[in-house]
């Protein structure tokens, strides 16, 4: 299994091509945002 953390933008076509194989299963890509609140108190850092 790999795992990739980066502070740079990814583009998942890109990563996904890279990937691709028959013998591989699936690709599976998570994106996620710092949002400006969380519980009525401003995020500050993560």
């Amino acid at each position: 299994m790999i795992f990739l953390i980066s502070e740079i933008p990814l583009e998942n076509s890109d990563l996904k091509s890279e990937l691709l194989d028959n013998k591989a299963g699936g690709f599976v890509c998570f994106e996620g945002w710092v949002r400006d609140f969380n519980e009525n108190k401003e995020v500050l850092m993560l």
